[in-house]
């Protein structure tokens, strides 16, 4: 059985009871309401504070990574009523579904600062205002007119936009893939993440985070990443709608090989639809423990 968090760690959630005057975070200072996502993990270092109540680091990345992959291929393959809106509710209604066994604040904006490598995220209290410009623009693009160059261009400013205003405490970077791979579905291409080295898609958005008083900003780092992972879409999709789950498996694995930007064989083992289930790879497993600085110690940007 896994230890109670202790006593001096303030938890926030549904498993925790903490003091009413905590409770309401718009009375929290700013180091209070950082804080308050934290538990001291088993060896001693900051692991945010989840559902599953563990402050095993481990312990936490492989029942994150698990649950997360399945509830992205129920996304994905349409099992999940998400309205495809194209606005912020749908982005927090991806990211709600996809963490809601996970962290109680699942789907919600963050509500403190965040840096990471030296680079400052937009700060929290403009970043409803700034979620819903980006969308809204992301909205009056007409995607299925768009030549290759303009897919690339708009899909490049909107990622990075997204990125920048990083709305959520975690799991950025795996709701925004989602929202995007919606957001394009009419489109005449597609983003195989095959096709870039995951630590070269985190690189190009550190590289094109928007800097302190330097317009226009450069995004074409990211840009040329895009353009390497951008396809024809293939036009095979999973139906799944009228399958019940012990059909899952099989739909997904008879499609694996030929569905384009899914990632399909490696969510597949990750969410244990396989047997025996390998360990994820490192390079795709998103780090599901932070140091309790604001700054963090590398540019993992897409979450």
């Amino acid at each position: 059985m896994v230890d109670e968090p202790e006593q001096s760690i303030r938890v926030v959630g549904p498993h925790a009871s903490p003091p009413e005057d905590v409770l309401d975070r718009t009375r929290m200072s700013a180091d209070e309401r950082w804080d308050s996502l934290l538990w001291k993990s088993v060896d001693g270092t900051p692991i945010l504070a989840n559902i599953y109540r563990t402050r095993d680091p481990a312990e936490l990345r492989r029942r994150e990574y698990h649950e997360t992959a399945r509830r992205s291929l129920e996304i994905a393959c349409g099992l999940v009523d998400i309205a495809h809106t194209g606005d912020r509710t749908e982005l927090q209604a991806i990211h709600a579904h996809l963490f809601a066994k996970v962290y109680p604040w699942a789907g919600q904006l963050r509500d403190v600062d965040m840096s990471r490598h030296g680079q400052n995220f937009l700060m929290p209290e403009h970043l409803a205002e700034f979620v819903d410009g980006i969308t809204s623009s992301a909205r009056s693009i007409d995607w299925a007119q768009l030549d290759e160059s303009e897919f690339v261009d708009n899909v490049a400013k909107t990622s990075m936009a997204l990125n920048w205003a990083h709305p959520f405490r975690e799991g950025n970077g795996r709701a925004t893939r989602l929202f995007l791979d919606r957001l394009i579905s009419q489109t005449r291409f597609e983003l195989d993440y095959n096709l870039v080295n995951p630590t070269a898609w985190r690189l190009a958005h550190y590289d094109a985070h928007p800097q302190p008083d330097v317009l226009p900003v450069d995004y074409s780092p990211l840009a040329s990443v895009i353009a390497a992972m951008t396809v024809q879409r293939a036009g095979i999709g999973i139906e799944m709608n009228h399958l019940g789950g012990g059909d899952i498996a099989v739909t997904i694995e008879s499609s694996r090989e030929n569905t384009v930007g899914q990632q399909i064989g490696e969510a597949i083992d990750a969410a244990g639809l396989t047997s025996p289930s390998p360990a994820p790879l490192l390079d795709h497993t998103p780090a599901a423990t932070e140091t309790a600085a604001r700054t963090e110690h590398v540019p993992e940007i897409g979450d």
